[in-house]
């Protein structure tokens, strides 16, 4: 994972190794999280978007799906998190590799407004970070 999820790089294995567990394979607006890293990048996230074939996913990745509430902004949710570091602080460690699992993930206390908020926030996020990508291209 970069600042998308980057499919240049990927390994093509046999449909049995999921053992028909459909769970596996990603959806249009998972969440795709680094679960065991460096202390620096776990926490990392993706938006899946503009799936094109079936894919599953390795180890030290989950996969967050949302419910009830708007899935771009449980992303921008937990995108700050990660770049304010919190995921580096709960995260437990072992030699090398920092860990996150579903259960300090699960207690996290996220602020959730109603759906239509949520849609407004994400549209507010969205539209500057358009803006943000106009400024820079004009200054290249």
């Amino acid at each position: 994972m970069q600042e998308d999820l980057d499919l240049n790089d990927l390994w093509y294995i046999d449909k049995s190794y999921m053992k028909n567990n459909s769970n596996k394979l990603l959806c249009e607006q998972d969440i795709i999280m680094s679960s065991a890293n460096s202390r620096e990048l776990v926490g990392k996230t993706a938006f899946i978007e503009n799936i094109q074939n079936e894919m599953t996913f390795g180890g030290f990745v989950m996969i967050i799906r949302t419910l009830d509430i708007n899935s771009r902004f449980l992303f921008y949710f937990l995108r700050n998190y990660f770049f304010k570091g919190l995921f580096a602080k709960i995260a437990s460690q072992t030699t090398n590799i920092a860990n996150i699992n579903t259960v300090s993930l699960g207690e996290i206390e996220i602020p959730i407004p109603p759906l239509s908020e949520q849609q407004r926030i994400v549209s507010k996020i969205e539209q500057i970070f358009t803006q943000l990508g106009e400024i820079e291209r004009a200054l290249h």
